[in-house]
């Protein structure tokens, strides 16, 4: 029987077991507020941009009860339109979606296991500042990976 190669360790006994001339891979982009809501209730992750214009991008979301072609209206006059269900989902939008629209009308989108222990469908403000990694300078997630939060800019050094 082969030996699990992986197991848990603490932050600390990861950072002792580090040598000189190790290498960790870090994502150094920060999470933009990509988590938008339509009128009709649907909680819309835009995911990746598909396009220069910004106007079709994979999304995820409930698609379960929408179908092909379904509109949706988003905050700020955008309308939405379901291009294709399945893996990946994509949708297009009626105006470019820049970074300064998720800011005004986005939420962060944080992991269920969070948003569960609040007991409330949308974040708060301070989320889009602890919600990011130490050493993050560049907008362009829709997500962090948690296991990085546990991080300082300290740790790496």
């Amino acid at each position: 029987a082969c030996e699990d190669p992986f197991q848990e360790i603490t932050k600390f006994q990861l950072l002792k077991a580090v040598s000189p001339g190790d290498a960790f891979v870090i994502n150094v982009s920060r999470v933009e507020k990509r988590r938008v809501f339509s009128v009709e209730g649907f909680e819309i992750l835009f995911v990746k941009k598909k396009d220069e214009k910004g106007v079709v991008w994979e999304v995820l979301f409930p698609a379960r009860k929408a179908k092909e072609g379904q509109a949706f209206q988003l905050p700020g006059g955008v309308k939405a339109i379901l291009l294709r269900k399945g893996m990946p989902q994509v949708m297009e939008v009626s105006k470019p979606l820049s970074p300064q629209y998720f800011d005004r009308h986005g939420e962060m989108a944080l992991p269920p296991y969070i948003q569960k222990q609040r007991s409330q469908r949308h974040t708060c403000r301070e989320d889009s500042q602890w919600y990011q990694t130490a050493w993050g300078r560049e907008w362009g997630s829709c997500a962090s990976p948690t296991a990085s939060l546990h991080f300082q800019k300290e740790d790496l050094e």
